[in-house]
């Protein structure tokens, strides 16, 4: 049916004329040539570690999910920063993030996945109720102030792209703390309901 490629999609949101917003649209292709215009803006960019088919950043449109990405909001303090790094690195109750970005006003927690996933509906339902345990673990009350309404995220959910401004004026900033993952690493962290069961025949999972 052709000789497509897939593509990441970043939307940068442009200032609202006659209050209605308006995005524009990067595909991010294997050249990544675009990304050197996009560090140019001042503007909010998103991006999600998803390829896609076509220009439209659709759920639909999705067909590889390489890493499960995660926001973490309520670090007020240092203390609660050092205690997120212990809980990885120390007592080893949260698995080790492959990159930790600071976007201004919160931490982003990406695990990179060792081979990226087709994002078929089953595997899809599977990955997102997996990323569900792995948000309880994360956000809890020694390391964000608003552990009691944990943000629950899609797989597609678009964070600030590393590099572009903060609110503040500042750069997104990421540092790799970690190795890709499997999912089997990442399973043995979550409680038994939001285990996956059910992707063995994927490579990523052993």
């Amino acid at each position: 049916t052709g000789n497509y490629k897939y593509s990441g999609i970043a939307l940068e949101v442009l200032p609202q004329e006659k209050g209605k917003a308006s995005c524009k649209r990067y595909l991010l292709k294997d050249d990544l040539k675009v990304i050197d215009k996009i560090l140019k803006t001042d503007n909010f960019v998103i991006v999600s570690p998803i390829s896609y088919i076509g220009k439209r950043r659709e759920s639909k449109n999705a067909r590889k999910i390489y890493a499960i990405a995660m926001d973490l909001d309520g670090i007020n303090n240092l203390t609660q920063l050092k205690n997120l790094f212990h809980q990885m690195f120390t007592v080893y109750r949260i698995p080790v993030a492959t990159y930790t970005v600071f976007s201004g006003g919160g931490v982003h927690l990406y695990w990179l996945l060792k081979e990226p996933l087709p994002s078929h509906d089953n595997i899809v339902k599977e990955v997102y109720n997996l990323k569900k345990g792995l948000t309880k673990l994360v956000w809890h009350s020694t390391i964000t102030s608003l552990y009691e309404k944990p943000q629950i995220q899609s797989l597609f959910q678009g964070f600030r792209m590393v590099g572009t401004k903060t609110k503040g004026g500042n750069i997104t900033r990421a540092y790799r703390t970690g190795e890709k993952v499997s999912l089997k690493y990442l399973n043995h962290f979550v409680s038994e309901e939001n285990k996956i069961k059910k992707l063995k025949y994927i490579s990523t999972f052993t």
